[in-house]
């Protein structure tokens, strides 16, 4: 039951189950022998987290963090204080304005480093990796933290101004208006502190989530704001440091509605009360008759983990309040040693607090919070060194890749370094016009992968170019039984592709065009004319199939070669060196260009004159047509069945023969031809003398004509992509390396070739430095396996039984309570 109340804060009401216990998970380790080595160990892990942080390794991978997550004026940023003993800004509403990463490590001396990590350019365009820059020069005087983060911040809202503008205060004073200033931006100010009051730990704070925007502001803050919270948050390796006040029931903080539905966040966050003493603050105008008491019962029942459970529980912790501020104004402030101790006074003497079990007592004050977070941080890095040593492994993998990949230091043989760089160019191109080894990468296919592959295609589509003869009359087709004309068209289909597009052209269309072909011939002879004009039907559509496929392996050629070049030369771009191959190029590939054609076009003329000398070729496929349209025209004809018993009659043999009634007829038949002086005659060849309505001359000329596609398609789709290869590519290949040798490589020229473009140094200077950043990491990682095999001790305590743990592990109270790691 929610209860409301204006002046006194109500009391959490809604009683959220789990899937696990609602008591926090904790670890034994009461008289361990291995505490001592456990607190030395975890040191390292955070040192070395805090090392990644500091040299750049973040941006390489996803290293644990902690995100402290709170809404609006939740007295995140003095909590922040108490544990850490950073002064964040503070003020009346929302001041923090964008991320900010502190690194805390525990030291002999005390010392800061402020520096802002930025995302975005100035445009408020992505930069392709983020760039991290000192911010002012190391502080070795705490108050002067305070404000530096102010400027720093302000900087980052302000990209269209110099950062470095914003060192001095002078012109924080004096800052212009104009330009684009934010209110909220996802690029970081980072912090790195040392001292010897300060805790291991790595943390985020991010801005608070707010509800509500002033008048006159975008309303896209609210979304903004929240927006960059799930992204923190969303990540795996974050743990999250949920702070919400005591003023104001939990149910109306946006940050707690982000934890509260999401059962996954909930397992790696920790909770935090803040501002536990405005509990016992007297409230006016009470509209709730909520008692004091259940108000104050409702939060330590949050803090029980009995609503809203969280896996690794809730702390409490009590900030200065306005009066303590005040008193000690008059002496420069509060100090963080005073508050923590006014913090332990208040849980020590305040009730229901110092009546809490020892277990609870151990999750009241900043200090134990900060000792649970280190735990919770060490053990999450112990578990994650694995994935994140293989992460720096193979992005260190892939910087040395691309630093192989860049130019070497120029020597001082700079003519000798050009004409090896064009060389190993032409080399690299010649390679690939020989034809490289295949390899796995299949997102690029060869450049004679590719041209095969249109040669291919070039002779599926010349042999689509077949004529399609019908050996029938145009009238059969609508007299002939579907099944039957089916077969036929199968069968007279049986050499041509299934997409075939040529002319389909009946026998008494062959023969009208035939008789009208005539001039002064003999009866029953027809002019090669005839052929001429059946030949010229397809190869007339030879032209563009060959121009279309020399266009194709133009393409090919030039963007395989092109790929080449702005590979090979992408770190001589500067000195004109690139600009310089590409118009040798540019000129010899028109050069080839103009000979291939010409070679091509020569080629296509010959095709036009309907020669050759393929005989034995020509005179099987013509047999074979020949025999196939008559069958088939006899079949239109329904006299098949007369010819398929001629074709059994042939195959017997006389006395076989003589034992039907129709082959003793066909014996017959032939004897007589045979006393006429008629021999040697097969009984297949009496089918000749079946009625052809004197068509017999239109399937001939069909016969040769088909026969003669198939020598010639067969020729045209060899010979073609021979000339390309011999004219265009191998041609290409050849005389760009004689014009590379006669390039221009006196010293001059190559001094101004090799000069390096400025941001090819300074990507050289970053892989530089992120190469050593990633080896150092590298080396640390293995130093650090090294020494927990050599001395023993466990990286964390009772690891073992970290995912396994009873309800009985919560029924003593002389347990030292710390969460799991994640």
């Amino acid at each position: 039951m929610s209860m409301p109340v204006l002046s006194r804060p109500s009391a959490p009401s809604i009683r959220t189950t789990s899937s696990y216990s609602v008591e926090p998970l904790r670890i034994d380790v009461t008289g361990s022998a291995g505490l001592e080595g456990y607190a030395k160990k975890r040191r390292e892990l955070l040192e070395i987290l805090n090392s990644f942080h500091g040299s750049g390794i973040q941006t390489e991978g996803d290293l644990p963090r902690v995100v402290a997550l709170g809404s609006q004026s939740v007295g995140k940023s003095t909590l922040l204080w108490l544990m850490s003993g950073i002064m964040l800004p503070r003020n009346a509403g929302t001041c923090t304005r964008c991320p900010t990463e502190c690194r805390l490590q525990n030291s002999p001396t005390w010392s800061c480093q402020v520096s802002i990590r930025l995302h975005k350019d100035a445009e408020g365009n992505d930069l392709p990796e983020p760039r991290e820059v000192l911010f002012g020069d190391l502080l070795t005087d705490i108050s002067q933290v305070e404000p530096v983060l102010r400027r720093a911040q302000a900087a980052i809202l302000n990209p269209n101004v110099d950062y470095r503008q914003f060192v001095n205060d002078s012109y924080m004073n004096h800052a212009p208006s104009n330009g684009r200033s934010l209110t909220f931006s996802e690029d970081c100010v980072c912090i790195h502190l040392k001292g010897p009051d300060v805790p291991d730990l790595y943390f985020y704070d991010l801005p608070g989530v707010i509800a509500n925007v002033p008048d006159g502001t975008d309303v896209a803050d609210i979304s903004f704001v929240e927006r960059l919270a799930q992204k923190y948050i969303a990540k795996e390796n974050c743990i999250i440091l949920l702070v919400v006040s005591c003023e104001t029931d939990y149910l109306n903080q946006g940050a707690a509605r982000l934890i509260r539905n999401d059962p996954a966040l909930r397992q790696r966050t920790v909770g935090v009360l803040t501002k536990v003493d405005k509990l016992d603050e007297p409230g006016d105008d009470m509209i709730s008759t909520a008692s004091h008491d259940e108000v104050m019962q409702g939060w330590v029942d949050l803090l029980k983990n009995k609503i809203m459970p969280l896996k690794n529980g809730w702390f409490a912790v009590r900030q200065p309040s306005q009066q303590e501020i005040r008193r000690a104004s008059s002496r420069g402030g509060i100090s963080r040693a005073e508050a923590l101790q006014a913090e332990r006074r208040f849980f020590a003497s305040q009730g229901p607090w110092n009546s809490l079990s020892p277990r609870y007592q151990q999750r009241l004050g900043s200090s134990q919070l900060s000792e649970n977070l280190s735990t919770i941080l060490s053990n999450l890095v112990e578990q994650q060194l694995p994935t994140i040593q293989l992460g720096i492994s193979r992005s260190l993998h892939e910087v040395k890749h691309e630093l192989r990949q860049m130019p070497h230091r120029h020597t001082e043989d700079h003519r000798g370094e050009v004409i090896k760089i064009l060389c190993d160019f032409a080399k690299k191109i010649s390679d690939h016009i020989e034809g490289v080894p295949p390899s796995y990468d299949q997102t690029q296919a060869s450049l004679m992968f590719a041209i095969n592959s249109t040669f291919e295609e070039f002779k599926l589509d010349v042999h689509r170019t077949v004529p399609r003869f019908r050996p029938w009359k145009v009238i059969s087709t609508g007299q002939l039984p579907n099944e039957t004309l089916d077969h036929m068209i199968q069968t007279a289909s049986a050499d041509d592709p299934a997409d075939g597009r040529g002319t389909i052209m009946h026998v008494d269309q062959v023969m009208d065009l035939a008789r009208r072909s005539r001039t002064r011939e003999l009866p029953g002879i027809y002019p090669y004319s005839v052929r001429e004009t059946l030949i010229k039907e397809f190869t007339s559509n030879w032209e563009k199939l060959m121009n279309d496929c020399f266009e194709t392996v133009e393409d090919i050629l030039n963007t395989h070669v092109n790929m080449i070049l702005r590979d090979h030369f992408a770190y001589y771009t500067h000195g004109g060196l690139l600009d310089q191959v590409n118009s040798i190029i540019q000129q010899q590939t028109f050069k080839c260009v103009v000979a291939a054609k010409k070679r091509l076009d020569a080629q296509y003329d010959m095709e036009r004159e309907h020669y050759t000398q393929n005989e034995a070729f020509y005179f099987d496929c013509r047999d074979k047509f020949v025999t196939r349209y008559r069958s088939l025209f006899r079949e239109s004809l329904q006299q098949n069945t007369v010819f398929d018993k001629l074709l059994e009659c042939s195959k017997m043999g006389e006395s076989l023969m003589l034992q039907t009634p129709f082959g003793a007829k066909v014996h017959a038949v032939l004897a007589g031809l045979e006393e006429l002086g008629i021999t040697s005659r097969q009984p297949t060849e009496l089918g000749k003398l079946l009625p052809n309505d004197n068509l017999d001359p239109a399937l001939e000329i069909m016969a040769e004509v088909r026969a003669y596609f198939q020598v010639a398609y067969k020729r045209f789709a060899d010979v073609v992509p021979q000339i390309i290869d011999d004219k265009f590519v191998r041609a290409f290949g050849s005389s760009l390396e004689v014009a590379l040798h006669l390039m221009d490589v006196s010293s001059e020229a190559c001094i101004k070739f090799l000069e390096e473009a400025p941001e090819i140094r300074r990507r050289r200077h970053d892989l530089t430095q992120k190469k050593t950043r990633l080896e150092e990491a590298k080396d640390r990682l293995e130093k650090l396996f090294v020494s927990a095999d050599s001395v023993g001790y466990p990286v964390s305590p009772s690891l073992s039984s970290f995912n396994d743990v009873s309800s009985s592990d919560f029924a003593s109270p002389t347990l030292t309570e710390a969460p799991l790691p994640l």
